[in-house]
């Protein structure tokens, strides 16, 4: 099975040549060629930096935006799934109660910086969703309606 190519590996290596490729020639040659060419090398310097530098960030921001179209996705996905859980308030959070109190690893992971009781009603039926999302709720009570 192939190893599949990271696209950083790829311009990681295709820089690291450049910069070789660079070393290998003389300041003078380079000053010549770009003189040659109508050029002034110490433009055509900046322009290269500057090419560069915006090959690079436009790489960092289509990974960056990759990475917030899947998050967006998954939000999505966790809003569209319907839950039958509790109607009211008091009962969201009993039924959170008896979830953290079965499962103490997950009070840690969900409510480790904050007083549970400090939680309002919105926060308690978002983690509610989500615990039922990740299967914490399946023998509490609270199921997923299809």
């Amino acid at each position: 099975m192939a190893n599949p190519v990271d696209p950083g590996d790829k311009l990681h290596r295709v820089l690291n040549a450049l910069a070789e490729d660079l070393a290998n020639v003389s300041d003078i040659e380079l000053v010549a060629e770009a003189r040659a060419a109508g050029r002034d090398p110490a433009r055509s310097a900046g322009e290269l930096r500057d090419l560069l530098l915006g090959t690079v960030k436009d790489f960092k921001d289509k990974r960056r935006r990759a990475v917030e179209r899947a998050h967006q996705a998954s939000v999505e996905r966790l809003n569209a799934a319907r839950f039958a859980l509790p109607e009211t308030p008091a009962e969201q959070r009993a039924l959170l109660a008896v979830a953290l109190e079965r499962r103490p690893d997950v009070r840690e992971m969900t409510v480790q910086h904050r007083d549970f009781t400090e939680l309002s009603d919105d926060d308690v039926a978002s983690l509610l969703k989500q615990l039922q999302h990740l299967g914490v709720l399946d023998d509490t009570g609270g199921t997923e309606k299809k």
